[in-house]
């Protein structure tokens, strides 16, 4: 199986596996976590600044573990170092679905300091509004796979701005984009006021866009990973020549 590159890879959480994460006492499924360890070895962990924490389930997709969050328990976890602070650009991949009720208001994650600025959020008619790594909010119409296990990624630099899943299957682009990240905590299972109610098995957090073979090694390692079954890559060649007569130059036919 790929594996995701490390160059610019400024946080990696992983609850695939149990070892991602620490818990508040008894572990296992369905038992609350107090860290949810990065594997980037930059020390990015989100940890229990509350007393509503969010809890560990083993088999949440393809056999594979993911954070649990209530948006009902105001359950969340805190990063208290923000590692995004003045960044230029910022590339984000996360593996996840919403499991929050229909027409509920949502928040994933705030990463910054303003009301709703900085954020991911989910609301009635599966129209998610963000702005990670910016200054004001795009809105984001009918996202087709918020509710099943998918891959979404953001891009984020100066006027360039997409939110795409599973590697080109729906895409949205913003050429007006102001960056905006700050020194303020980061916060996953909340956006401001805002909860929400999550499974999330893996977020990669790069301080740069990746292209290329980076970014192919991405979408087959998560691909791979989750059964999520998407396409990514060139177009399929052409039938080898082999099997075909040339004609003078002008055409050919296919050998009987």
């Amino acid at each position: 199986m790929a594996t995701p590159p490390t160059a610019n890879l400024v946080c990696h959480l992983d609850a695939s596996l149990i070892s991602g994460v620490v818990f508040d006492g008894a572990s296992g499924d369905g038992q609350n976590i107090v860290e949810w360890t990065d594997q980037s070895g930059n020390g990015n962990h989100f940890v229990k600044t509350t007393t509503n924490l969010p809890s560990w389930k083993a088999n949440a997709h393809n056999g594979l573990g993911a954070v649990d969050f209530d948006r009902l328990n105001a359950e969340y976890l805190e990063n208290t170092s923000p590692f995004l602070s003045g960044a230029v650009v910022g590339h984000m991949f996360m593996v996840f679905q919403s499991t929050d009720t229909a027409g509920a208001n949502s928040g994933w994650m705030n990463f910054g300091s303003g009301a709703l600025e900085d954020t991911f959020t989910w609301t009635i008619g599966d129209q998610v509004f963000t702005d990670w790594g910016g200054t004001a909010r795009h809105q984001i119409l009918s996202v087709p796979n918020i509710r099943n296990f998918h891959l979404t990624e953001i891009k984020s630099e100066f006027n360039d701005w997409d939110f795409i899943q599973n590697g080109g299957e729906f895409v949205e682009n913003k050429t007006t984009h102001a960056l905006g990240w700050d020194g303020a905590a980061f916060f996953l299972g909340r956006a401001d006021t805002l909860f929400g109610s999550f499974e999330m098995s893996e977020i990669l957090i790069y301080s740069a866009i990746q292209t290329g073979q980076d970014l192919t090694d991405i979408y087959v390692y998560t691909s791979e990973k989750y059964g999520l079954g998407f396409a990514f890559g060139p177009a399929a060649p052409p039938p080898p020549i082999a099997d075909k007569e040339i004609l003078g130059g002008f055409g050919y036919r296919r050998r009987s």
